[in-house]
């Protein structure tokens, strides 16, 4: 979805959050192929880096699954909850694909869901204003 924007000529920023961070690391990507119609992970990710997207990783998910900033790849940003939230109440839309590893809704991802229903509440309320 996100290359699919860059390629309509808008922006796409990729927030990797709790699991996801684990796709952080330099070639982290290699060999995941789910097959057809889609295409290779690392090759979405170059096309979507060549194009201008922007991959950023939630730090404190990141030391919670043990990982450390220079684990990750040089390309990726590291930021913190306000800069998230920074990010997502400045963006002029935004389109959530939240994926959990479990049958049960994990804590993090849960956290994640209500931070990004928060999200839309309060665009919503600023559209509503004139």
């Amino acid at each position: 979805m996100a290359l699919s924007a860059l390629m309509k000529g808008h922006s796409a920023t990729t927030i990797l959050m709790v699991d996801s961070v684990k796709l952080g690391p330099p070639h982290a990507t290699d060999g995941i192929d789910i097959g057809t119609p889609f295409e290779a992970v690392s090759e979405l990710l170059s096309k979507y880096s060549d194009k201008g997207g922007r991959v950023v990783i939630c730090g404190p998910c990141m030391i919670h699954n043990g990982m450390a900033a220079e684990q990750m790849d040089p390309r990726f940003e590291i930021l913190n909850a306000p800069d998230v939230i920074a990010l997502l109440m400045q963006s002029t839309g935004s389109l959530q694909v939240t994926w959990c590893p479990t049958p049960r809704l994990s804590e993090g991802c849960r956290d994640a869901l209500l931070a990004a229903n928060h999200h839309r509440f309060f665009k919503a309320r600023s559209w509503g204003k004139g």
